[in-house]
């Protein structure tokens, strides 16, 4: 089984890092609980914390966020199908919503429920394209519908996501216009915003260079916070460690083959194409990891006598450029965002805490 080495103490400096870098910068920092939704361990970092707000994009993740000793606000980040928004109503202290009609969902929750409290958030899309309300289409929701909400029903802010889905980054243009968009939705409403997130790592970059705006009041972290990365730019954070994960894999097979096939070829296990540049006989070796453990193409070798070749779904092949001693059978690659995902949801990755 392969080993994934978790440095607890690295994830708890990071989280610290963070939170030191959003009060200079008066920022409320509200950590991703994604990843490591699963990991008791590392949830335990945010409780001992006291944290004052998580963003949650998976319902099950709830049980174990309310069972943590301090009592936390929990903020739903994901956009839910319908059935499942009677929960999030109930149970969030915040949901993000991006349609008319999820917000139409949650005035008739609001009237069925009028003893819960519940605020909303409205996403706009500043580029990227993933999910949010184009800022014209979002400034007439709230024109239309800010007088037909129920006085337990909120519309408290504005939230943005940059970097995740086209990797667009943060600019004048694209930060002036959620600028515009928190004026107008405050003039509408006759009030200010308690709200106004952005979110990805990748904002990390601008407070970096000293460019973001004041009106923003809370960036929402993941992979940073566990990786010590700004994803985008693909640069490490200078405050930040990128040591906290190390990905173990015991080698189980070393035999001189072909790297290329014998006969005819078709596609892979994977659905993949596979094919070579020169064609040579290699040492190949199989390591004890596929890609239901992690994907072998975000792992990075920390053997320089070590390349990738294939992977299917319980191994992966790679050609050794020398024998290995007899002791050194085990081999240690760092990962990036999408390895490190993969393995810690995987039950067969076995999780050692450092």
């Amino acid at each position: 089984m392969p080993k994934l080495d978790i440095h607890l103490d690295r994830i708890k400096y990071n989280l610290e890092k963070l939170l030191e870098i959003s009060k200079e910068n008066s920022l409320e920092l509200m950590p991703i609980v994604k990843a490591f939704a699963g990991v008791s361990d590392i949830l335990d970092i945010f409780d001992d914390a006291r944290i004052q707000n998580m963003g949650i994009s998976r319902l099950n993740t709830l049980t174990k966020l309310n069972a943590f000793e301090n009592k936390i606000s929990l903020t739903c980040i994901s956009l839910l199908e319908k059935e499942k928004q009677e929960r999030a109503f109930l149970e969030f202290d915040e949901i993000y919503i991006s349609s008319e009609e999820s917000l139409k969902n949650y005035i008739d929750l609001a009237k069925t429920y009028p003893q819960k409290k519940q605020c909303l958030v409205l996403l706009l899309d500043c580029g990227d394209h993933r999910e949010g309300l184009f800022a014209q289409d979002l400034l007439e929701l709230v024109k239309s519908s800010h007088q037909e909400l129920p006085a337990n029903l909120e519309l408290s802010g504005v939230a943005t996501t940059l970097g995740c889905n086209f990797g667009v980054l943060p600019n004048p243009e694209n930060l002036a216009l959620l600028k515009s968009v928190v004026e107008n939705m405050e003039q509408i409403l006759s009030k200010k915003l308690a709200t106004v997130s952005v979110g990805g790592s990748i904002i990390l970059k601008t407070i970096l260079d000293g460019e973001l705006p004041s009106f923003i009041k809370q960036i929402r972290i993941g992979e940073a916070l566990l990786l010590g990365t700004i994803p985008a730019y693909s640069m490490d954070h200078p405050s930040l460690n990128q040591n906290a994960f190390l990905f173990q894999s015991t080698l189980l097979e070393l035999s001189e083959k072909p790297n290329f096939p014998s006969h005819k070829q078709g596609l892979d296990a994977l659905g993949n194409q596979n094919s070579v540049q020169k064609k040579k006989v290699i040492l190949q070796g199989i390591l004890n990891f596929g890609i239901l453990d992690t994907d072998m193409t975000g792992l990075k070798v920390n053997n320089a006598k070590l390349k990738f070749c294939n992977q299917n779904s319980d191994y992966t092949m790679v050609e050794l450029l020398e024998y290995p001693e007899d002791s050194a059978k085990v081999f240690s690659f760092s990962l990036n965002y999408k390895s490190l995902v993969q393995a810690l949801c995987s039950e067969f990755v076995e999780k050692r805490f450092i």
